[in-house]
């Protein structure tokens, strides 16, 4: 097609937007280029001419349909008017009723003064909260919304490049938060904040607030944080007397997180104060270089070989160079997963079904964790083909998505055409066997802003009536929810520092230690026949389960010896550090796996040998926790002082332990940290006469 041609004005001109049924007859594309509807000359934003064409949408290139016609400019952009902010702020503010702003003082937790000092408004229109935005002179630049029903929070205008709150100039602090409920969170805390619109936005516009105080950067835990840190960063140094950096503590996400988990002032100005000022040396990592370790689990005793379970281990077990504890456990999760939501116990008014959740831990390749499920799956898919096909999937990704596949029949809109409802039918099955073999990847997504899925894994782990809060929303009721995940023993550790113990979500696993048993060049064989009656026998076990739709009781044997057992289980949920906090389940766990046993065994009731398998394999899971984190305590300070009490048969003093740390600790802090070491006997301390002052000194046991 020829380009160029002659330039003239064209007032009849019509320009039209490209469509996917007139697409650009220069670049062949649907959207972005447009067509003068009289001539054809068209103004493409692919192919480049010798004609540039300016518009409101942005540079564009003329181009001629056959030369015959001059190419036409399209008319200049209307001047966008100018918006009184100001007056629209006022508008808005005499908007807000008590009753509004009570609703957000409830919805954010904060304190309402705050919100006035935020000057929070209201816009009826989109039914939406408001707040100011200033730019480096002080005007109001724009104004930025809160939907009131959740929905995406808009900057109009140039509310995206100014800042919330405009501060008075003096020479204290000031806190550089991100957003209005984190700005909220800090003023309700007592410290004088200004929120930017977001983590990676204007930082000049807030170190021009900052000029000449000390400044605290204080920004969400997310990688857009560290990037929003760096750049205000390069803004402030210079400019702000002093600059230090704080975030809320793991697993708070932001600020107002942290103020609704009860932080403090005092918390907040600890934190402040134990942060190093910009170009300091950064505190020492406290992590101790070489905390004690546990041996490797002993193997799984010969308790567990009992019905289907003992079957399987007695046919399997030399052909794969698998763990036999990783696939034992992997079957009774595939079996529990089937049975579906009939059998059951409760406890003090909870139910729980034989649903369960497990870690496998090994080393990648030699873990052989892939491995432990491959003849389990085999069996499985001998005793029930349908669940096999249609229950088990690969991979978490979100909340919404585990709903998802276990969701309730729900009308989801209208017909636009015919005005009738449209419905989905649900899932036709509730049970959902999911394999993630990338879990530490699953958790770190998890951990994202907004997104759901740790609370719904431990709904699910409950039983509990799932739903989501999207567009859409879609709820489950009556599912059935079980979770075989794969890691490292590294990437397991690492978890910690995300908070997710603490969150309840990583304390609803079953851990299990999984390494290579056997070398086998060649691969082992199970004859598919042997499988067959292995399969057929989980089906019997199965359908035994299902036809018992009720609570499994214990029998008399069993009941007298369960006070004795349920008392020593207490003493793992009441570990001091670490392990409490991972095994703090101990009783539930040990009783689904009592009543998975029972049902390996075609039993309606829990007796003496299921528990004392069920034992087993929680013995075997409290030694893979001790394996994986030796005497680590889980407190980041404990685990440094203990770690470098080691190396040193003297001990030491209080005031040694805060050089340890280049005085970036608080006396609060390593308070908590001897007190835990104490606990978990660790170390102890003494107090030394001297000619002065006694010295307390602490040593490792």
């Amino acid at each position: 097609m020829p380009r160029g041609g002659r330039l003239s004005a064209h007032p009849a001109a019509q320009w039209v937007r490209v469509t996917t049924a007139s697409p650009c007859p220069v670049c062949g594309h649907d959207s972005w280029c447009t067509v003068d509807a009289t001539d054809g000359t068209t103004r493409c934003k692919r192919e480049q001419s010798d004609r540039p064409a300016h518009g409101a949408d942005g540079d564009a290139w003329l181009h001629s349909t056959d030369g015959s016609e001059p190419l036409r400019q399209p008319p200049p952009p209307r001047p966008k008017p100018v918006i009184d902010w100001a007056a629209k702020h006022r508008r808005y503010l005499s908007n807000i009723t008590p009753a509004l702003l009570q609703e957000l003082v409830d919805l954010l937790g904060v304190d309402p003064q705050s919100l006035r000092e935020l000057e929070v408004g209201w816009e009826p229109f989109t039914a939406s909260w408001t707040f100011a935005m200033y730019d480096a002179s002080g005007a109001i630049c724009g104004v930025h919304r809160r939907p009131r029903d959740g929905g995406d929070k808009k900057a109009m205008s140039g509310a995206a490049l100014g800042i919330l709150r405009r501060v008075t100039p003096d020479d204290g602090q000031v806190l550089i938060c991100e957003g209005e409920s984190d700005c909220a969170a800090a003023l309700t805390l007592g410290h004088d904040a200004i929120g930017i619109p977001g983590a990676e936005q204007v930082p000049e516009v807030a170190a021009s607030y900052a000029r000449g105080r000390d400044a605290v950067i204080a920004l969400d835990n997310d990688a857009a944080g560290v990037r929003g840190v760096q750049k205000l960063l390069a803004a402030l140094v210079g400019v702000a007397r002093s600059v230090r950096v704080v975030r809320p503590p793991a697993p708070h996400k932001d600020l107002r997180a942290w103020l609704l988990a009860g932080c403090t002032k005092q918390d907040l100005d600890d934190a402040i104060e134990a942060a190093p000022h910009e170009g300091e040396e950064p505190p020492a990592e406290a992590i101790p270089d070489a905390p004690a370790s546990a041996p490797w689990p002993d193997p799984l005793g010969d308790a567990v070989r009992i019905g289907a379970i003992g079957r399987f281990l007695d046919a399997v077990e030399e052909q794969t160079e698998a763990d036999p504890a990783a696939m034992a456990v992997d079957l009774l999760l595939r079996i529990g997963n089937a049975v579906h939501r009939g059998p059951c116990f409760s406890v003090s008014g909870d139910r729980h079904g034989c649903n369960l959740f497990c870690l496998i831990i090994g080393a990648t390749a030699q873990g052989r964790k892939g491995t432990s499920s491959a003849y389990p799956r085999a069996v499985m898919q001998r005793a029930d083909a349908l669940w096999s096909e249609n229950c088990c999937k690969n991979g978490l990704s979100s909340g919404e998505g585990v709903v998802w596949a276990v969701r309730d029949p729900a009308e989801i809109g209208t017909d636009k055409k015919t005005g009738e409802p449209i419905f989905d039918n649900g899932a036709s099955d509730k049970r959902l066997f999911v394999l993630e073999t990338e879990f530490a990847r699953t958790l770190k997504s998890a951990g994202r802003r907004e997104n759901t899925l740790s609370p719904i894994l431990r709904q699910a782990w409950e039983g509990a009536r799932l739903a989501t809060m999207t567009k859409v929303p879609y709820c489950a009721s009556d599912s059935h929810i079980s979770l075989l995940a794969h890691v490292t023993k590294a990437e397991f550790k690492g978890l910690l520092s995300d908070g997710d113990v603490s969150g309840g979500t990583i304390n609803r696993f079953l851990f299990v230690a999984s390494k290579r048993q056997r070398e086998l060049p060649f691969g082992g064989h199970v004859p598919d026949q042997v499988l067959d009656q292995i399969g057929a026998l989980v089906a019997q076990c199965i359908d035994v389960a299902r036809r018992h739709a009720g609570e499994m009781h214990f029998t008399d044997e069993a009941r007298a010896a369960w006070p004795g057992v349920y008392h020593d289980l207490q003493a793992d949920e009441r570990a001091p550090g670490i392990s409490g906090e991972l095994l703090g389940r101990a009783t539930a766990q040990t009783r689904r796996l009592a009543m998975l046993f029972a049902i390996a065994e075609m039993s309606t009731e829990v007796d003496v040998q299921h528990l004392r398998a069920a034992l087993e394999v929680w013995r075997y899971s409290r030694q893979t926790v001790a394996y994986v984190f030796g005497t680590a305590t889980g407190n980041r300070v404990a685990d440094r002082i203990i770690g470098e009490l080691r190396g040193r048969p003297n001990g030491m003093d209080r005031s040694e332990m805060f050089k340890l740390f280049d005085r970036h600790v608080t006396a609060g802090a390593i308070n908590e940290a001897l007190a835990l070491l104490r606990t978990m006997g660790l170390a102890k301390g003494e107090t030394l006469k001297t000619g002065g002052r006694p010295r307390e000194v602490w040593r490792a046991v």
